[in-house]
């Protein structure tokens, strides 16, 4: 935010639909025309201290049950707390449960409704072509009246976006950067030190067509951009976590990105996501630039303690290991935080020789196995190989992975002069199309095996038959008869 600078601007907008979803609730649908001249108060360039954010979004259901000086301890930073609380628990109420939670180090934010709520539905930005004139007003009333609590630290606006049902139109985005405007410039002018955050849909390309939302533009007037990184519900692993929050930084115009993140399986399934899965998804948004994370949310989340997820430090486990080429095999390492812990749903990537061979993600146990088949250890060489794992973070680890070549098993019998051979490999299944070479009375004849490991040679005449078989990926073998 640019304290204490205000940009008077004429911005004339065209009128266009927006359609918003949100995984939580932040939603705008609205047209909004700015024809005259207002004040507007910027963001960015804030007074947010450089610090990274820990937090969780706090039903006001939950509110009584957050222990602050745990919580504290645990290096939580932000609670967002639903703006029900204000009807829940009054006004004088709520400014001594925020007093009281900054005297413990945590900023509160009143996690707001724009274009849903429970009694509402959905609100469209634009009804009849026009900006939704009066719904605007009163939910910029409405912010205001938060953003006047003693104490607090911040407006968070939820549901800024149409449902996703319909396709926003040019109308329906302007809209909802209208409000977005008109709203951050009304909350700073009553206080300037507010920080204005809002939850956003995690595609930005979705963004832009179907929730009419443009990013890049509102980017510029909100302090933090919280996109609901959400892996359980939209199927994605822990590096969509990372290149979705990498995708936000990006693409801001000034805004932070604090990651959110899903804390249980999925909406179906509330059952809470382990500590070490937590950390690890924690460290893959700070690791790819967020200033800080926020978890959806309290009451369906493991008690995580933010400072080990902070400081996380993960272990790679491989050990060198020994293969026949013809035969291939599985390799496995295993992936542990500071305590020991097993990592899940961790994308491991593997390289052979500065090759890529391979990726896997880790199981609950930390485990992530790749097939090392024929064909790779065929194209590494017979000997030692230098295996790299590879983790999202960028840290690797290599080992040897020796490549042998197998033990072949030639037998040959006589028949008169018909001499029949057989090749085998060292578990019994035949050597097909193996190269084998005779020599019998001083020439050489090169024969080839059948699918059966099997070659005949008619000899000519008496004397000694030598058979010789040599290859890139078998021993040297011989027989005489």
């Amino acid at each position: 935010m640019l304290n204490g600078k205000v940009i008077l601007a004429i911005i004339v907008f065209a009128l266009f639909t927006l359609a918003c979803v949100s995984a939580q609730d932040n939603v705008t649908d609205d047209v909004v025309s700015l024809g005259d001249e207002c004040d507007v108060i910027q963001s960015n360039e804030s007074h947010i201290d450089e610090s990274i954010h820990s937090g969780y979004w706090v039903l006001s259901a939950d509110r009584n049950k957050l222990d602050l000086d745990d919580l504290s301890e645990h290096g939580v930073t932000d609670v967002f707390l639903n703006f029900r609380s204000y009807e829940v628990y009054g006004k004088d109420d709520l400014e001594s449960w925020i007093s009281n939670a900054s005297q413990k180090g945590i900023h509160t934010h009143i996690w707001t409704q724009i274009f849903w709520t429970s009694k509402t539905g959905w609100v469209l930005p634009v009804v009849n072509g026009s900006e939704n004139t009066e719904f605007f007003t009163h939910k910029i009333d409405e912010l205001n009246m938060y953003a006047s609590l003693k104490g607090l630290s911040g407006i968070h606006m939820d549901y800024l976006r149409y449902s996703g049902s319909q396709t926003s139109s040019e109308e329906g985005k302007r809209a909802i950067t209208d409000f977005v405007i008109k709203s951050t410039s009304s909350i700073r002018q009553i206080n300037p030190n507010l920080t204005i955050s809002v939850a956003l849909m995690p595609n930005l390309n979705s963004l832009q067509n179907v929730y009419g939302v443009d990013y890049p533009t509102i980017s510029r007037y909100f302090d933090v951009i919280i996109p609901m990184v959400y892996s359980g519900n939209f199927k994605k692993d822990r590096e969509w976590i990372t290149s979705t929050t990498r995708d936000f930084i990006l693409n801001s115009n000034g805004a932070k990105i604090w990651t959110g993140l899903q804390s249980y399986v999925n909406d179906q399934d509330l059952t809470h996501l382990s500590i070490s899965q937590m950390n690890a998804d924690i460290k893959a948004a700070l690791n790819a630039g967020a200033s800080g994370t926020v978890i959806f949310r309290y009451g369906v989340s493991e008690n995580i303690n933010f400072n080990d997820a902070i400081n996380l430090a993960v272990t790679i486990d491989a050990k060198p290991a020994s293969y026949v080429a013809v035969f291939g095999g599985k390799y496995q390492i295993t992936l542990k935080d500071s305590y020991g812990n097993p990592i899940p749903s961790e994308k491991v990537i593997f390289t052979m020789n500065g090759k890529g061979i391979g990726s896997a993600c880790t199981d609950s146990n930390g485990i992530a196995k790749i097939k090392l088949t024929s064909k790779i250890l065929k194209s590494a060489k017979i000997g030692t190989n230098k295996l790299v794992i590879k983790l999202p973070d960028g840290k690797t680890k290599t080992v040897k992975i020796t490549v042998k070549k197998d033990k072949p098993k030639l037998k040959i019998s006589k028949k008169k002069r018909k001499i029949r051979i057989t090749l085998k490999n060292s578990r019994n299944d035949p050597i097909k199309k193996a190269k084998i070479t005779v020599k019998h009375k001083g020439k050489v004849y090169k024969l080839k095996t059948n699918s059966k490991g099997k070659a005949t040679f008619k000899a000519k005449g008496k004397g000694k038959v030598s058979v010789k078989f040599k290859s890139k990926y078998y021993k040297s073998v011989s027989v005489k008869i």
